[in-house]
């Protein structure tokens, strides 16, 4: 018979989180737009530890709105809205 065909198997973009609604997960470039900073800022404070996200594959993490709400709740400062800086 002939060779046998290698199937690519393709990520699944349907990817559910448990208990979560699929309209209230935001991925780095929203999370960045509502807080006002960069892609990469939303990353660093992801890889910091202040800001929790699920990732989802290598490449891809989601921030529940519960999540960034508690970010936000928690890093307010009294500067004007400066509350979300990476450094």
């Amino acid at each position: 018979m002939g060779a046998k065909i290698k199937r690519r198997v393709l990520p699944n973009h349907n990817v559910r989180l448990k208990g979560v609604n699929m309209q209230d997960i935001y991925n780095a470039k929203q999370v960045a737009n509502m807080l006002g900073i960069s892609r990469d800022g939303v990353y660093r404070l992801i890889r910091a530890g202040r800001l929790k996200a699920r990732k989802l594959s290598a490449r891809r993490i989601r921030v529940t709105e519960a999540d960034l709400y508690l970010f936000i709740k928690t890093n307010r400062l009294n500067d004007g809205g400066q509350s979300c800086t990476t450094e």
